[in-house]
């Protein structure tokens, strides 16, 4: 996901109301960089220039992190994509990464909350990580999974299911 996106932005605000509501504490992961500069060829010109970006030095688990009021650990992957399908298990493209599944089972393992927030143009699916099984390669998009957020109330609604009741969970979605 792009760093600043309208869905990291939406898990934030619901964060916020989420701590205000004593309900749970939510951070962003922080994701170490180091500036690297380096030359690049301009496309329409062929001329060289030196250029600033920022380089990932690490791998992080996923994009949120913290715990409920029950003290269960929160681990939440944002994903934003327009396809019908999430890959799962990828190492490039805008799906769910290996090292990302990884993490959020491992805390589903130890007892903990781990949840997946897929944002599709201006719709929102939640669905925890245990129904996503290890070879699974997909995850389909079903109009019935559709809730429609606000930014009024955020993603507060698809959260707080997951949150207040500790056995709740959503239906699986369909494998491909």
């Amino acid at each position: 996901m792009k760093p600043g996106g309208k869905l990291e932005s939406l898990i934030q605000k619901t964060g916020d109301r989420l701590s205000r509501r004593q309900v749970a504490r939510l951070w962003k992961w922080p994701v170490p960089v180091i500036q690297s500069r380096a030359q690049v060829q301009c496309a329409s010109c062929g001329s060289y220039h030196w250029s600033t970006t920022l380089v990932h030095t690490a791998r992080t688990g996923c994009d949120f992190f913290g715990y409920s009021a029950s003290g269960r650990v929160l681990a939440i992957e944002a994903k934003e994509s327009l396809r019908r399908r999430l890959p799962v298990n990828v190492e490039t493209g805008d799906g769910l990464r290996g090292h990302q599944a990884q993490m959020l089972r491992e805390v589903f393992r130890a007892g903990g909350i781990a949840l997946v927030v897929w944002m599709r143009e201006d719709r929102v699916q939640v669905f925890s990580i245990e129904e996503i099984g290890k070879d699974l390669r997909s995850v389909e998009w079903f109009d019935k999974w559709e809730r429609i957020w606000s930014e009024e109330t955020g993603i507060l609604g698809l959260l707080w299911p997951h949150l207040a009741d500790p056995d709740y969970r959503v239906p699986a979605p369909a494998a491909l």
